[in-house]
């Protein structure tokens, strides 16, 4: 019987290396076909993606962080639940504006209401936030992370969406939520390994 535990591995010029991953999935739900070791595109250059095909070794992908990112998490107080926010970790996916823009709305100051809408309503739309970068305490005591299915998941024209407490082996900090993370699929992020919505900005380039 396989113990190993599902691993990403990688290094700032290689792909992702996975380990022990049987779910695949594409934006549309389609469940694609895995090994037990895989190699996963990381330079957005690949002819083959999702999967690597050594463009990575001719093009010259170094991918390091450029810039330092904020660390701090900043809190958002509301009667029965505090929302935590960690920008150094967000994908920008918008998932949280789009499904709760009484809670999460960009053109408001501050952007955060924790008082927005019923606390049932907050705590899923965090629940569903693929990042890990919102996170809630209720009542004062801290939410305890939702188990998810082990899976990597492809959003279109974005990152990979980790699920299920894949361990993340590299040459950067670990993940805030080891449950869940975005991983960089364009190659450019300055936040490497994980997305920071620079794939958004590749104006006429490839889609991946």
């Amino acid at each position: 019987m396989n113990t190993r535990k599902p691993q990403i591995i990688f290094s700032k010029s290689s792909p992702y290396i996975v380990q022990d991953v049987d779910i695949l999935e594409d934006c549309e739900g389609e469940i694609l076909p895995t090994k037990p070791i895989m190699a996963l595109c990381r330079c957005g250059k690949s002819k083959t993606k999702p999967y690597c095909d050594g463009k990575h070794i001719e093009s010259g992908f170094l991918n390091q962080s450029k810039e330092d990112f904020p660390g701090e998490i900043k809190e958002y107080y509301g009667r029965e639940i505090t929302i935590y926010f960690d920008l150094s970790v967000c994908s920008h996916s918008a998932v949280c504006l789009n499904q709760l823009p009484s809670v999460f709305n960009l053109n408001r100051r501050p952007w955060i209401n924790a008082n927005g809408a019923k606390t049932q309503q907050i705590m899923k739309t965090i629940d569903d936030c693929p990042s890990g970068a919102l996170k809630y305490v209720l009542h004062g005591k801290q939410h305890e992370t939702l188990q998810r299915e082990t899976k990597i998941v492809i959003a279109e024209n974005g990152p990979f969406n980790v699920e299920g407490g894949i361990e993340l082996c590299g040459d950067t900090h670990p993940p805030a939520d080891q449950e869940r993370y975005c991983l960089c699929r364009c190659g450019c992020t300055k936040n490497t390994p994980f997305c920071d919505e620079t794939h958004n900005m590749l104006i006429n380039e490839e889609k991946f």
